[in-house]
């Protein structure tokens, strides 16, 4: 029993590296705000400056190298918060050069995209078509897939309630 037990876990443990290793490894979900394409983990913030929403915060102000700018709220033309951003810097920097990190789509009838889609559109059934091989449950949709992560939640009517997507920076809050 012992020896089937080492096979079978052997086994299941192949598969599962297998499968982290495939290619969607390398996978990056497009996003647009306001039709400005933002790469998560590629991205400045400096796109903020000519797209139609703004962010809750000084662009010009500096940013600790190695550290994160949690939860800058983006407003759309009402002031109204439609989501949010977390950005990141390696280096010290002004924010505009500081990196998107994260993106959380709050209220999907913005004028946000996912994977070309409309956050408006996106129901439960079409987030497991955009997100191929990513778990869910009856009411979310996520697929962590190295230092990505995206997450979609639903309404009971299958309905996007909000959508994050997030690239994991490791960070020493130590210093």
């Amino acid at each position: 029993m012992k020896h089937f037990f080492k096979v079978f876990l052997f086994i299941t443990l192949s598969f599962s590296l297998v499968a982290c290793s495939s290619n969607s490894a390398d996978k990056l979900y497009k996003i647009q705000i306001a039709s400005v394409d933002v790469e998560v983990g590629k991205t400045k913030a400096e796109i903020f400056r000519d797209c139609n929403y703004t962010l809750d915060a000084d662009l010009d102000q500096t940013l600790q190298g190695n550290s994160y700018y949690r939860n800058v709220s983006i407003l759309d033309e009402n002031g109204d918060s439609v989501g949010w951003v977390n950005l990141y810097s390696k280096e010290e920097t002004v924010l505009t050069d500081a990196i998107i990190a994260e993106v959380y789509v709050l209220h999907p009838s913005a004028d946000f995209t996912f994977e070309g889609v409309k956050t408006a559109d996106i129901t439960l059934e079409k987030a497991k078509e955009l997100l191929p091989g990513a778990k869910s449950s009856e009411d979310s949709v996520w697929s962590p897939i190295g230092d990505y992560c995206t997450h979609l939640t639903f309404d009971t009517n299958g309905k996007l309630t909000d959508l994050e997507h997030y690239k994991y920076y490791k960070v020493d809050y130590s210093k």
